[in-house]
């Protein structure tokens, strides 16, 4: 037996004795902190809290230990039974003990608040913040929002709203920890609202937060007595996260409160906030790209390291983070996929700045926090719609090109050829008014000449989720405003919608493999014929967009589309329409102004489905059968160069010379007059 084991042998029954006392001091210790707490009404702060369990471990351990040694202690030690070999363990062990107390002793010097203020109020639960509030805007609005809570009567609920991602969560949370908040109301509760929560689920979690057993309807009861009882002098807030449906708060079990309750709440819908009854409301928005940049900083790069940016890296840098468009998750997140800055290289920048500008599915696979972080928490917004026809309404709105402010009008035909809405009403005020009131699109009106304009604008990074989803989840491939020159090879068998606008594509292919395909979206390519043999596996097509580019001849084949609705050849070269296009007696939509196109011949009648024809400035347009005034089923004929010719309906309908049915919208110009085409007797 060595020496350091004899000694602590011979000491061992007086470290027994002194760890026993230890264990009492620190176990009297925990207990009067816990007591103290209680009779203060508080709760241990989160170093007292870490201490509270640590304690409770070591106690636990070290009466194990104890208590082996009161086991052995009046044992003889012979030095040749298993008995004596466990000795020099227990010494050990006792020893080990001491130590971990004493280090837990030393802890409580050193760690817990030296105000001797050892908890925080009772009813203040912390939310976790990563981040510090970032942005003007941000400041004023939280500001703003602590007046209405302390010091204005009148407001009773504020609602807080915007897109996904933008600091709903973030803006509450710091209403939670707020110091003044705390101090001003009696009790805060937290309430993150799910889903799939119900009132049950809700009050069960009001009951819980107040200490109250749940059981049914009647903890609802009890709840109600306890906060009126409670609430005497000081009110309640309730904080309500993530609002999906309206709740009525009158079954939360706080009515007996009156104007003692004040509710703040965080919701995507701009509806939710205002069917809540909300007196104020605070619209979310994106933040600067000064702010933007600050925000990119802090996740990106250690403390201070972006202050020795190389001078090539940092504009790569602040174009990646101007990718984000100020919105706060986006940054947060993305910042965490560029490359680390000590390390790397301008190329590599350049080659991340070059996927995310492409939408390129390999980045989203490789950085998957982008895609768990980012994508999975807007895709909430998306599920949520309430029918798979304005879902797919929404991911329309990514077959447009980044930051592009889209004519509604033209979305909303797109919407009618593929059977989504029933008519431009239930587009323009039910389904965009829907997309809207959620956040997820943005719509500006402008009057001209009596008429009214309407932009649609989606923010990048909805786009760049919908792109994602569209792709993963739907098989349709959006890549409108990349710079491709040619029609993408990840086209496939499976696509059901491809979008190529605003490309440098010039010459298609001889055939495509996309036999399921619906939609093919080509405008403001540099497109100059389409091979006959293209069409030909396109059978289930259904809308066909080939605006904007220089085309001038279309193929035979087209008789092949069976299936197709909806015709766009706006502003072409194209001079003659080839009659198998009369073939298709599905037809519904041609879209042919500012095109070439000389004349419109005898067979346009045999298009018996066409619902709209579009032929305004055609300046080259010399003639239009009569036999147009057949297409009974004609709701819209734009037909001159600087006046609108309308159906509007039956009942409005009337017969001019020659039998074409139109409305006259206003007296035409003499130069308009000289232009318009002749329709023969």
């Amino acid at each position: 037996m060595d020496v350091f084991n004899v000694k602590n042998l011979r000491s061992l029954r007086s470290n027994a004795v002194r760890l026993r006392q230890e264990i009492d001091y620190v176990k009297a210790m925990g207990d009067y902190i816990k007591t103290q707490l209680s009779g203060q009404g508080r709760q241990p702060k989160g170093v007292v809290r870490n201490w509270l369990n640590t304690q409770e471990r070591i106690v636990k351990s070290a009466e194990e230990v104890f208590q082996q040694y009161e086991k052995s202690k009046d044992r003889r030690l012979c030095g040749c039974c298993p008995h004596c070999l466990l000795i020099p363990e227990s010494s050990r062990e006792v020893l080990n003990s001491r130590g971990e107390i004493d280090k837990l002793l030393k802890t409580k010097d050193s760690h817990f608040p030296k105000n001797g203020e050892l908890g925080e109020p009772l009813w203040m639960l912390v939310q976790p913040m990563e981040n510090e509030l970032v942005g003007k805007f941000v400041h004023e609005k939280l500001e703003e929002l602590e007046t209405w809570l302390l010091k204005d009567d009148s407001v009773r609920v504020v609602g807080v709203y915007g897109m996904p991602g933008v600091g709903k969560t973030f803006m509450l949370k710091h209403i939670n920890n707020n110091e003044k908040v705390v101090n001003f109301f009696k009790l805060v509760i937290w309430v993150t609202v799910s889903r799939d929560s119900d009132i049950s689920d809700l009050q069960r979690r009001i009951c819980e937060r107040i200490e109250l057993p749940w059981r049914s309807n009647s903890s609802i009861d009890e709840a109600e007595g306890f906060l009126h009882s409670v609430f005497k002098e000081k009110p309640l807030l309730l904080i309500l996260d993530d609002v999906w449906k309206r709740i009525d708060v009158s079954t939360l079990g706080i009515s007996p409160l009156g104007n003692k309750i004040k509710i703040v709440l965080a919701s995507r819908d701009k509806e939710m906030c205002r069917s809540m009854k909300a007196d104020k409301m605070i619209a979310m928005k994106q933040l600067s790209e000064e702010d933007g940049w600050e925000l990119f900083c802090r996740g990106a790069f250690p403390a201070g390291e972006d202050q020795n940016m190389d001078s090539e890296i940092e504009p790569l840098a602040r174009s990646i983070a101007r990718e984000c468009k100020g919105h706060p998750l986006a940054i947060k997140t993305l910042a965490r996929a560029v490359p680390d800055l000590q390390n790397s290289t301008p190329s590599e920048w350049v080659y991340v700045l070059k996927q995310l500008k492409a939408i390129d599915p390999e980045f989203y696979r490789i950085h998957r926090e982008i895609v768990e972080e980012l994508f999975k928490r807007l895709k909430q917004s998306y599920d949520a719609l309430e029918s798979d026809e304005l879902r797919l309404c929404f991911l329309y709105l990514a077959a447009y090109r980044e930051d592009e402010e889209i004519d509604a009008d033209e979305l909303i035909q797109l919407w009618l050829a593929e059977g989504l809405v029933k008519s431009r009403e239930v587009g323009r005020h039910g389904f965009l008014g829907t997309l809207a009131n959620q956040c997820l699109v943005e719509i500006e009106v402008t009057e001209a000449k009596g008429h009214q304009i309407w932009k649609v604008k989606i923010h990048d990074v909805l786009r760049d989720m919908a792109v994602h989803v569209a792709e993963v989840d739907k098989n349709i491939l959006f890549r409108a405003g990349q710079s491709l020159t040619e029609f993408p090879k990840s086209a496939s068998a499976t696509s059901v919608r491809i979008s190529l606008m605003h490309n440098r594509i010039r010459i298609l292919p001889e055939s495509v493999d996309c036999e399921k395909l619906v939609t093919l979206l080509l405008s403001w390519n540099t497109v100059e014929e389409v091979p006959e043999s293209f069409l030909e596996k396109l059978n289930m097509l259904k809308v066909l967009d080939l605006s904007n580019t220089p085309i001038k001849f279309f193929p035979n084949s087209i008789h092949q589309l069976k299936h197709l609705l909806y015709l766009q050849l706006s502003n072409t070269q194209i001079k003659v329409i080839p009659h198998q296009t009369f073939e298709l007696s599905r037809l519904q939509f041609i879209d042919l102004p500012f095109s070439s196109l000389k004349n419109i011949p005898f067979m346009i009648k045999k298009l018996k489905s066409l619902q709209t024809l579009k032929l305004a400035h055609c300046y080259d347009l010399d003639f239009v059968s009569r036999d147009i005034s057949h297409l009974t089923s004609l709701e819209e004929l734009d037909l001159e160069v600087d006046n609108v010719w309308k159906f509007t309906g039956c009942k409005r309908r009337r017969r001019i010379k020659g039998g074409l049915i139109a409305r006259r919208m206003q007296t035409p110009s003499p130069q308009a007059s000289a232009s318009n085409p002749k329709i023969p007797n």
